[in-house]
């Protein structure tokens, strides 16, 4: 443990048993060592090695019986996107698409109307501009992972509708 780390104590406990389970040190079905044996091991409290195992439990990891102890349940999995910062949405989905998780987007509206002062600003018009506008989420999963507002020049973006965007 890093005492004089800037990240809590029962977050380090966890980051540690959640690389011992990624390597294998720890596999699906075994019993981790007991809280007591915990407490000694990483040199920190009951109540941080409960905090930690409270996490990995949340996530799945593991999961604690009474009389047995805790059980690793699952391997931990890297659900992070890595995407290349591009402006292009395809090569967003074929980047995270590579890691077979279901990416998908819903247009919540879209419509033209005055657009804010420092967005027509760096659009090189002037204030109260009409802007073409897009608010859309994504969801990789079941899970929102982010929520877009897009702005463009009108006269830019003909043809655009529900069916091809």
């Amino acid at each position: 443990m890093k005492p004089l780390s800037s990240t809590p104590q029962y977050q380090q406990v966890a980051d540690t048993l959640r690389q011992r389970i990624a390597r294998a040190e720890y596999r699906v079905g075994d019993v981790i060592p007991s809280s007591t044996e915990l407490e000694m091991l990483f040199s920190v409290s009951n109540i941080t090695i409960r905090k930690a195992l409270a996490i990995l439990s949340d996530e799945g990891l593991v999961t604690g019986y009474r009389g047995i102890g805790t059980v690793i349940k699952a391997e931990p999995q890297d659900l992070r996107l890595k995407i290349a910062v591009t402006g292009d949405f395809s090569e967003w989905v074929d980047t995270a698409s590579g890691k077979s998780l279901p990416i998908r987007q819903k247009v919540l509206n879209f419509q033209i109307f005055p657009g804010p002062d420092r967005v027509t600003h760096l659009l090189c018009l002037g204030a109260g501009a009409p802007l073409w506008t897009l608010r859309r989420l994504r969801w990789v999963n079941n899970d929102i992972i982010s929520y877009h507002v897009n702005f463009a020049r009108p006269e830019r973006m003909t043809g655009i509708d529900d069916g091809n965007m």
